[in-house]
């Protein structure tokens, strides 16, 4: 039986059935690509470390693309630092808001980055994912606001065991690099103190700039991946 399981959200905006192939030495990349084109799948996707430069050479040579380096980082919540901006819980009507700063803003995660994927349905996951996790997915959804009331960033967040995890942040273009982003993460490890023990966060490796603010924000680099898709059709 191959290591692969469906994702149901995904398929729903590709059309068809998208797999999440969990690598395994002992399965050929091939079968996973043949069986995927013979089940009419729209997208494989895998995740490796980004060190098995074995598994590397396997996905490669059974036509999966290379994507994006993912990176995590994780820190202790306590101590918790000051929030220096307007951070309040996230509200129904805050959902459009939310939904385009995420559109502006979200642009380096793997379906953006992929040219095999178009970009309508990139878009469509990322305002689904803001979406579904406004209206009850994340365990806490906070939003930063202007002086002036508008919003102008969120961080919507959930909670496995003793970890918090920030599943989605992100800063309107206009409003970057005025403390928000900062803030933002600064809200979340103050929420979450005594109810979560770490925070985990994962970012793209070429995302300078969210790179910058996780370790400015005391977060340390605890893992590294590699994404890869493969497209059957293509």
């Amino acid at each position: 039986m191959l290591p692969v399981s469906e994702s149901a959200f995904e398929a729903e905006f590709f059309g068809g059935p998208v797999w999440r192939f969990d690598f395994h030495p002992a399965c050929d990349p091939a079968e996973v690509a043949t069986a995927a084109r013979s089940a009419g799948t729209r997208l494989v996707t895998c995740r490796i470390p980004a060190d098995d430069s074995s598994a590397a050479a396997g996905l490669q040579a059974a036509g999966f693309r290379l994507i994006e380096r993912l990176v995590t980082f994780r820190r202790d919540i306590a101590p918790t630092p000051d929030v220096m901006r307007a951070i309040v819980p996230a509200g129904a009507r805050d959902r459009d808001a939310c939904v385009a700063i995420a559109l502006a803003a979200l642009w380096q995660d793997r379906y953006h980055a992929d040219p095999q994927i178009d970009h309508r349905i990139a878009d469509a996951i990322k305002a689904a994912w803001v979406s579904n996790n406004l209206a009850g997915r994340a365990d806490l959804s906070l939003v930063a606001r202007s002086p002036g009331g508008e919003v102008v960033g969120f961080n919507l967040l959930l909670k496995t065991g003793r970890e918090a995890v920030i599943d989605l942040i992100a800063v309107a273009p206009a409003a970057q690099h005025q403390g928000y982003g900062r803030a933002l993460v600064a809200a979340g490890l103050r929420a979450y103190a005594g109810q979560a023990d770490t925070m985990r966060v994962g970012t793209q490796g070429s995302n300078g700039a969210s790179l910058a603010l996780y370790r400015s924000a005391g977060f340390i680099l605890v893992q590294e991946q590699l994404t890869y898709h493969l497209v059957p059709e293509c």
